[in-house]
């Protein structure tokens, strides 16, 4: 009996610490996408500003 409460304690912990890895993985890949696009949103920009600057000349 207290090998099997010992056990699922055991498991518990395994699935608490899988679940905070999980956790902790999702929101580095969530910064990684929104760092990504603010980059790709600046450089649009950026490019647009050098076209309009072409256009005014």
């Amino acid at each position: 009996m207290m090998n099997e409460k010992a056990q699922k304690q055991k498991q518990k912990k395994t699935q608490e610490r899988i679940l905070l890895f999980l956790f902790g993985l999702s929101i580095v890949i969530m910064t990684w996408v929104a760092n990504d696009t603010l980059e790709a949103s600046s450089a649009a920009d950026t490019q647009m500003e050098k076209v309009e600057m072409d256009v005014q000349s």
